[in-house]
């Protein structure tokens, strides 16, 4: 059977274990090529987070399918991944090193919204409604 197939370059594979892997593009998945995506690995199905590299038609017997898309859009142009490549061939690095490299900064990390009471807070100054909300944050 034919469908889309995603080349993936994944993340911590070692120099002798470093290929593009070949996923399944699920019918409802929106992907386009320079985006991170979550995959299932070897036999235990570890989740492994990559880069894809290359999408084609291509048979899918036997293929796993992708898990899900961690970028709306694109990080990497294709003039990113094809250096990406020579990278790979020329210097002797993984091809997720090389997308780390080209990575643009912060993008590995997020951000989370926490929330807390200032102790020191004089509470006379909050009404009847927002009296139980500073003591639940506290």
């Amino acid at each position: 059977m034919m469908a889309t197939v995603a080349k993936i370059a994944l993340q911590g594979a070692t120099l002798s274990f470093d290929k593009l892997y070949n996923y399944v593009v699920p019918e409802n998945m929106e992907l386009s090529k320079g985006c991170r995506v979550i995959v299932p690995f070897g036999k235990g199905n570890f989740k492994k987070q990559g880069m894809v590299f290359e999408l084609a038609n291509d048979d899918v017997h036997g293929l796993k399918p992708i898990i899900s898309v961690i970028d709306n859009e694109p990080v990497l142009t294709d003039e990113l991944i094809e250096m990406c490549k020579y990278m790979q061939e020329s210097i002797l690095c993984t091809y997720y090193d090389a997308v780390n490299v080209m990575l643009p900064s912060g993008i590995t990390h997020k951000l989370i919204d926490f929330y807390s009471a200032n102790e020191e807070f004089i509470t006379s100054l909050l009404n009847t409604d927002e009296l139980p909300v500073y003591e639940y944050l506290l």
